[in-house]
């Protein structure tokens, strides 16, 4: 009846190889035990449930890959208090014909639990199908969801890739691509910390009356500057990444600044700048900045923000230019080097002539200097610069030329 039944809570499978369960089966896997997956499982045109975690605990590890295609039920469904953590790669897919109990992923039911963790390193790829009925991921009243990787939704019914009427949380570091969809919050609680992205013409997420949309992260919607909208109760704390208003942050002239409602690290050209706090207050230092307007990056492929007026305290060139003069920073290779290869720098786009270049260590004090040809790509020599961080400025034009990198020895 079922290609692999694993009833006894106590027994344990793990693949290293390849698995294939397909056509005349009634589950592809039925699993009450625990299941760990480092190799290939392909699961085709079953008859009802692709993998069914009925009271277990499945694990796909970072090596595992999984293909649930066309299943006559679910691809996956986690129900009866099982848990299922992906920290590799899921293909899941509707059938032909899916309606809208038959979802690429199922999370809990009515009466009883289920849990779904994608993990930093886990990529869930679903689509609900050639029809317009079947939603990519279906989280019913007790389920749960969490999604610190990288989720993309296409197919099916494009009003609700993912359908939610319990717990779903998209991360710290999480991705969830809707493709054109959008996410229907008809019951429950979404709450997003990490990326939403959608291309639908209005908002990417509705609710229901009684349901509840957070956002403390960030979203980037193609034509709508709401986070969510309907008849439920929505809470924006975040940021917009297609306004303007939203990305680009006066500082005032203070070390604090407030970028979302999450903790995240944030960056200035590769080098860490500082991690806010969990109300998203991110804490200058001394010279951490390489000037008073910055473009910080975080660990969220897309997400940038841009600082106008940073105290001068936080600025690293403060104690090397005058405040007056313009400051252009270079592009440089690598930004962690090794003393002994040394640094490559653009200079391309600048008029060819000689050069003189600085180098200053961390408290401003002069450390190298170098004759250099710009109008090229050129290499530096820093085999006699000692382990730290440094600033590479040019010093005759009228405009500071600088770039910062450090040194590893």
């Amino acid at each position: 009846k079922n290609g692999i039944n694993l009833v006894n809570p106590a027994a344990q499978i793990t693949n290293n190889g390849n698995l294939s369960v397909s056509n005349a089966v009634f589950l592809g896997i039925r699993l009450g035990g625990t299941f760990t997956n480092n190799g290939t499982i392909s699961i085709a045109e079953v008859e009802t449930k692709g993998i069914q975690v009925n009271g277990g605990n499945f694990i796909n590890n970072e090596s595992g890959n999984i293909i649930a295609a066309q299943s006559g039920d679910d691809g996956i469904e986690i129900i009866a208090g099982g848990n299922f953590t992906n920290h590799g790669a899921i293909n899941a897919t509707a059938a032909a014909g899916a309606g809208s109990g038959n979802n690429p992923i199922a999370v809990g039911t009515a009466d009883a639990a289920g849990t779904f963790q994608n993990t930093s390193t886990g990529v869930l790829i679903a689509n609900g199908g050639t029809d317009s009925i079947s939603r990519a991921i279906y989280v019913q009243e007790l389920g749960g969801f969490n999604n610190l990787g990288r989720i993309t939704l296409s197919g099916g019914n494009a009003a609700s890739r993912l359908y939610n009427r319990g717990a779903t949380t998209n991360g710290m570091g999480g991705i969830l691509d809707v493709t054109d969809g959008k996410v229907n919050v008809n019951a429950g609680t979404f709450t997003n910390f990490g990326l939403i992205k959608s291309t639908r013409t209005g908002t990417g997420i509705s609710t229901a009356e009684g349901a509840t949309a957070t956002n403390n992260g960030f979203f980037d919607y193609a034509n709508n500057n709401n986070f969510a909208g309907g008849q439920g109760i929505v809470e924006d704390k975040g940021i917009n990444l297609n306004d303007a208003s939203q990305t680009t942050i006066d500082a005032g002239g203070t070390c604090n600044v407030d970028i979302a409602d999450a903790a995240y690290e944030w960056f200035e050209d590769g080098q860490s700048v500082g991690t806010a706090n969990a109300e998203g207050v991110l804490t200058f230092t001394e010279n951490v900045l390489l000037t008073d307007s910055a473009t910080l990056t975080t660990s969220i492929e897309g997400v940038s923000i841009k600082l106008l007026n940073v105290c001068p305290e936080a600025v690293f060139i403060t104690s090397i230019f005058e405040p007056a003069i313009e400051v252009v920073q270079l592009e440089i290779y690598p930004t962690l080097v090794s003393y002994q290869n040394g640094l490559t720098i653009d200079l391309s786009d600048f008029k060819a002539t000689n050069m003189t270049f600085d180098i200053f260590n961390i408290n401003g004090q002069f450390a190298h200097t170098k004759e250099i040809r710009s109008g090229q790509m050129t290499h530096l020599d820093i085999s006699q610069l000692q382990g730290g961080m440094y600033v590479l400025k040019s010093r005759n034009t009228e405009k500071a030329m600088v770039a910062r990198f450090v040194v590893a020895r």
